[in-house]
């Protein structure tokens, strides 16, 4: 007599990205800056009005994530950048 196991298979739902890895939302936040400068130097936007304008919504980008996530990672990241000037 022979017994074989059946598993049900149930479709689960994917599992949250990893803490640590890339998503989208971080590679766009990073490639977006530059890519914004790029843009409003080829249309002749004076460097006086874009750093302002990029530390702005930089500002503002940290103001969400810190609001998003409770702000461990952002306060980890800034713990992490200030062990490295030491």
């Amino acid at each position: 007599m022979s017994t074989t196991n059946k598993v049900n298979s149930i479709a689960m739902p994917s599992p949250a990205p990893r803490a640590g890895t890339l998503t989208t939302a971080h590679v766009l936040g990073v490639t977006a800056f530059p890519g914004l400068a790029t843009l409003l130097t080829v249309n002749d936007v004076p460097a006086d009005e874009i750093y302002p304008l990029l530390g702005i919504s930089g500002a503002i980008g940290v103001g969400v994530v810190l609001a998003a996530s409770g702000g461990r990672r952002v306060l980890a990241a800034f713990a992490t950048v200030l062990r490295a000037g030491q």
